[in-house]
């Protein structure tokens, strides 16, 4: 026997060592003796009883000629063919597909799908989830806008759950017929509207007044989403928020620059336009630019020309002029490096004492 054997078919080390004792005329107890193994052991190698460990494969490639490397090969070789039909791998592969295609854990605890191991049961419910046919399809969504993660082709598993989460979520929601010139006179009075923070929990009521379908879904780890606008089934304006970062003035931000988004026409058919720190300084492409500049003609009609330094009294006296919330004109300043980061944040709501996700 040589190191190089490469076998046609797999079979039991034992069966090799067999033949090799048989060339040399050893018995069980000859080969015992030579490589001072009791005879039950070197009995339990050759019935496949016992493995090889990397300590026997040494001596035996001693007492044979060979190397240890050969032995051991020879049992990996067998255990992976032993192992590679057994059901519980297949099972394995189920479950990786499963999380290939959305962050199955989490949205399970979440509640969007039964926690159950059944799974026959998870996968058809994740296909239902995403709307596909099996776990081998794409879902569907079309990209139409900025991600930060633009090298990706599509979107991530977990912006697809959170996407899709929306879709499901939009579809209880009632809404009147579209229409555009109420839902471009209601962005304009929101500055006004929200004065008071608590209101945002009537944006949705509002929304479905002109026409719109209003969601607020927890993002998932790594989603990176502070806001999308899609159509459902072509028809139905969607604008999604996941209330990331928990700042009054960001989600209200966002919730203006999606409904831009819709006015604009970027969420026609069935492209998404999915927004990741929607209010950044930097946004990558016409449609960002668009949206970001109809927000913020809609927020801020009338230039703000603070005088400098800027203080917490000059920004409560300009917020109650405007008839807005102080936490808008903080947010402004501070995406716009007109005010540090770390300035009067005491000022700005948490948006998640304000409203609830759907």
């Amino acid at each position: 026997m040589t190191d190089t054997l490469t076998p046609a078919e797999v079979f039991p080390p034992g069966d090799y060592l067999r033949e090799e004792l048989e060339a040399r005329a050893w018995t069980v107890t000859d080969f015992a003796q030579v490589i001072d193994r009791p005879v039950q052991t070197v009995s339990e190698i050759l019935n496949n009883r016992k493995e090889i460990t990397p300590e026997t494969a040494t001596e035996i490639a001693a007492a044979l000629g060979t190397s240890p490397e050969l032995w051991l090969g020879l049992q990996n070789a067998y255990r992976l063919h032993s192992v590679r039909n057994n059901p519980h791998l297949t099972a394995v592969q189920r479950r990786a597909k499963l999380r290939r295609r959305l962050p199955l854990g989490e949205v399970q605890k979440k509640g969007w799908i039964p926690q159950t191991k059944d799974l026959d049961l998870v996968e058809a419910e994740v296909c239902r989830f995403l709307r596909i046919r099996d776990l081998d399809e794409e879902p569907h969504w079309q990209i139409a806008a900025r991600r930060s993660n633009e090298s990706e082709e599509t979107l991530t598993p977990s912006q697809f759950a959170w996407i899709a989460r929306a879709a499901s979520r939009a579809e209880t929601i009632k809404v009147r017929r579209f229409d555009g010139a109420g839902l471009e006179r209601l962005a304009r009075e929101l500055p006004q509207r929200l004065a008071r923070p608590d209101s945002l929990a009537e944006v949705q009521a509002w929304l479905a007044a002109v026409g719109v379908a209003l969601v607020v879904v927890e993002h998932l780890q790594g989603s990176k989403i502070d806001g999308a606008s899609f159509r459902l089934d072509n028809r139905t304006p969607v604008v999604a928020l996941s209330l990331r970062g928990n700042r009054f003035d960001t989600v209200v931000f966002t919730l203006v620059h999606e409904i831009a988004h819709i006015l604009l026409g970027h969420a026609d058919g069935n492209h998404l336009v999915i927004d990741e720190d929607a209010a950044s300084e930097h946004p990558d492409g016409d449609i960002e630019r668009a949206a970001n500049q109809q927000a913020q003609a809609w927020l801020f009609p009338v230039p703000l020309n603070l005088p400098t330094p800027i203080t917490q009294n000059k920004v409560l006296r300009a917020a109650d002029e405007l008839g807005v919330h102080p936490a808008l004109l903080i947010g402004h300043l501070q995406w716009n490096g007109k005010l540090p980061w770390s300035s009067l944040r005491h000022l700005i709501p948490k948006a998640k004492d304000l409203v609830s996700f759907t």
